[in-house]
């Protein structure tokens, strides 16, 4: 059996390989990332719409013109509402704009839009990546 010290130096040599492996897993499958996306308010009345956008990424995502993006609006506040999901078009460079309808139904409180079919969803069980979201606030 390994002494205390050796146990602990060969625990951190295999988390040392496993974390190399998760970071460059995400980075090298996919280095051309999209640009944050933002909302055109922090807060917005339940009923109304807000706009959500990215602007082009800094380098070629390898886009087609048929792109699509998949938006779900998610509350963050019990009750569980069901999602709202929709598909927006995005241009070969990354950018998007979509205004998304806030249901008159929906929860106060914290709530986001979250993205898939983006370059970030590629990481999965590779590493560990943000989510590509904004987030903002539901008002009555």
């Amino acid at each position: 059996m390994p002494t205390p010290r050796l146990q602990v130096l060969a625990d951190l040599g295999i988390l040392g390989l496993a974390g190399s492996f998760l970071v460059s897993g995400c980075a090298s499958s996919n280095p051309c990332l999209t640009e944050p996306m933002s909302a055109s308010a922090a807060a917005v009345e339940a009923g109304a719409s807000l706009v959500v956008s990215a602007p082009s990424a800094t380098c070629n995502l390898g886009y087609g013109p048929e792109t699509t993006y998949g938006l779900t609006l998610i509350s963050v506040v019990p009750p569980a509402r069901p999602p709202v999901s929709i598909r927006v078009p995005v241009n070969q460079d990354g950018s998007f704009s979509t205004r998304v309808r806030i249901p008159k139904d929906f929860p106060a409180g914290d709530a986001t839009v979250l993205v898939t079919g983006s370059p970030l969803d590629g990481c999965g069980a590779e590493g560990s990546c943000a989510a590509y979201s904004v987030s903002f606030t539901v008002q009555r």
